[in-house]
């Protein structure tokens, strides 16, 4: 058998002005590598603006959410520590 049995690493493309919607990871974390284009991240209660190069760690239970603010693809790896990554919008 091949393949991850505790991780999952999903590249993600956001069209310019959409957004991944507020939501949680309950009982994992979550790691975004951003690769191209500028988001807008909300992590709890704090709202910055993230970019190429940039890391994002949501802790397990925290809400977050990034929204497309390019004018192009923006484009992000998310990583989870689990094969079944449970989610939750709010």
């Amino acid at each position: 058998e091949v393949g991850a049995t505790n991780l999952t690493v999903s590249e993600i493309t956001v069209p310019p002005g959409n957004a991944i919607n507020v939501h949680v990871h309950p009982g994992h974390e979550e790691c975004m590598i951003i690769l191209e284009g500028t988001f807008k991240s909300l992590m709890g209660d704090t709202t910055e603006m993230v970019e190429s190069g940039d890391i994002i760690i949501a802790p397990d239970g925290v809400p977050h959410g990034l929204e497309n603010i390019s004018n192009e693809n923006a484009i992000f790896i998310a990583i989870f520590p689990t094969i079944d990554v449970q989610r939750e919008w709010i």
